[in-house]
């Protein structure tokens, strides 16, 4: 499965984390859209630019490996189904 958001899709000419993948597959089953997508963009892709942030160079402010990128998006992903009147997961 491609970036769930459009312009990591569209863009971005690196594959996501292939546990990420995973983790869509099962998100994309009770979490709305629009948070799957700012869970991308906020963990995957600096600000302002199509890039992933794996492929910017290390001395870049925004640089992060892809595996640091994933846990970013499992934190933030953590942090939304812990908030108040977040999606369950038990549905």
């Amino acid at each position: 499965m491609p970036w769930h958001y459009w312009v990591l899709r569209k863009f971005a000419t690196a594959e996501p984390p292939e546990e990420w993948e995973k983790i869509l597959y099962k998100l994309k089953g009770f979490l709305p859209t629009k948070y799957i997508n700012k869970i991308e963009v906020a963990s995957f892709s600096i600000r302002g630019k199509r890039i992933a942030r794996w492929q910017l160079g290390k001395e870049h402010a925004e640089y992060s490996t892809k595996q640091d990128a994933l846990g970013a998006a499992k934190r933030l992903t953590w942090l939304l189904l812990k908030s108040k009147n977040a999606p369950s997961i038990f549905n």
